[in-house]
């Protein structure tokens, strides 16, 4: 099998894409990056959150204290699907990246008066290498833009920019520490690469070599080293790779060889000294957060209960973690836990199921997605807990993690 690099430089662009893509990719969770603090004294502190309004979901902004929703992304008026997750900040907060799957019909066949463009019946419909088929009319439409890719919304300008292209599905964007642009995860066929792209959306670098089944990508806080699960003997394990290094001379160095069990959505802690991931070591079914040395390589276990969701966070300072456990009445609860002590205290009050934590950059508060009647909403509630949650949202919102950032 050729590197990436030299399959997209033989791969026919304008074909439809091969597959259908029958499932949202979108178990990672979208990853809080730390951004520098303002100065000037007009910082906003706000959340970003994914709406789930039937055929679109789009990425809207709250104001950190509730009100003023801003959605920053626009459904065409043409297309048949719009779906927007994973935003990511930029370290001067002016630019937000996320992952994007857009379905238009053929201009051509949309205009033809013949046909409105819609099956007599849902069962008449068949989707055949990216085409969708109407065999008791023999019309047919071809479906464009088929994929998910990584676009870029610019605050300043308020326009977007598509950053990747392929007839592949780009997702997981996370913005450098160093340097510029992003990476995003590319899965092909059976494998899975990280990417760094440019902003222009023009060029970009291949991190992961081939035949690397490499997802949960997470640059280290000095933007020198990445750490992802790869799929490897048989099960997900732990390996870094060191971004500085120019390709093809990537050297990626395992982790863990644990051929029994996963480790699982590794994420550096703030001071770049541990990584905190999910493994399932004592049985197969209950998986556990845990705490990795990034020196020596020596794990702890951070939980004992067996059903903690992905979905994690550290807290600014390192000391805690952020999670959901699944299983309580209420379908899962987010609770606060001490790194070294494994102190738990139970973070928020709401009707059910909590999940997906995220911390506000002072560390004080956290944001979370809750249900809410048959909806989910976005509710932020105090880090020590013992106080009632406060929903922010109005537009309902898709189960992703929120994202705080300043502008």
């Amino acid at each position: 099998m050729l590197h990436l690099a030299k399959q997209l430089q033989a791969y026919d662009m304008k074909a439809p894409a091969p597959t259908f893509l029958t499932a949202v990719l979108i178990a990672a969770a979208a990853l809080a990056l730390p951004l520098p603090q303002r100065t000037d004294g007009n910082a906003r502190t706000r959340i970003a959150f994914v709406s789930d309004e039937g055929a679109e979901r789009n990425i809207y902004l709250v104001e950190a204290e509730g009100g003023g929703e801003e959605k920053i992304t626009s459904r065409p008026a043409d297309a048949r699907l719009f779906f927007n997750h994973q935003p990511t900040v930029s370290r001067d907060g002016r630019k937000i990246a996320y992952a994007s799957y857009r379905v238009f019909p053929d201009e051509g066949l949309r205009l033809w008066g013949q046909w409105n463009g819609e099956p007599l019946f849902p069962s008449e419909e068949f989707y055949i290498y990216g085409y969708s088929y109407f065999p008791s009319r023999t019309y047919y439409t071809r479906l464009t833009n088929y994929n998910w890719n990584i676009y870029v919304h610019d605050r300043a300008t308020g326009k977007e920019k598509r950053v990747s292209s392929f007839h592949w599905n780009e997702f997981q964007p996370e913005w450098m520490k160093r340097g510029s642009g992003v990476l995003y995860t590319l899965q092909a066929e059976k494998s899975a690469f990280v990417l760094h792209g440019k902003t222009s959306g023009k060029d970009f670098r291949q991190i992961t070599l081939r035949n690397n089944e490499a997802v949960s990508p997470d640059v280290s806080p000095d933007g020198r080293e990445m750490v992802y699960q790869t799929f490897a003997d048989h099960n997900w394990e732990l390996a870094v790779i060191r971004l500085t290094d120019k390709f093809p001379q990537f050297s990626a160095r395992r982790l863990t060889r644990t051929s029994s069990a996963n480790e699982l959505h590794p994420l550096w802690s703030p001071d770049g000294r541990k990584i905190l991931f999910l493994a399932n070591y004592r049985t197969k079914s209950e998986y556990d957060l845990h705490v990795m040395d990034a020196e020596t390589g020596d794990v702890k276990r951070v939980t004992d209960v067996g059903r903690v969701a992905a979905g994690y966070a550290w807290s600014p300072d390192g000391r805690s973690a952020a999670y959901a456990r699944r299983g309580s009445r209420s379908g899962s609860d987010v609770f606060v836990v001490e790194i070294e002590t494994g102190k738990t205290t139970p973070a928020a009050a709401t009707a059910a199921d909590e999940s997906l934590p995220a911390w506000s950059p002072d560390g004080s508060s956290l944001a979370f997605i809750a249900r809410d009647g048959t909806e989910y909403h976005l509710y932020t509630s105090a880090a020590a807990g013992g106080a009632a949650a406060k929903r922010l949202t109005e537009t309902a919102c898709y189960p992703e993690a929120p994202l705080w950032f300043e502008e």
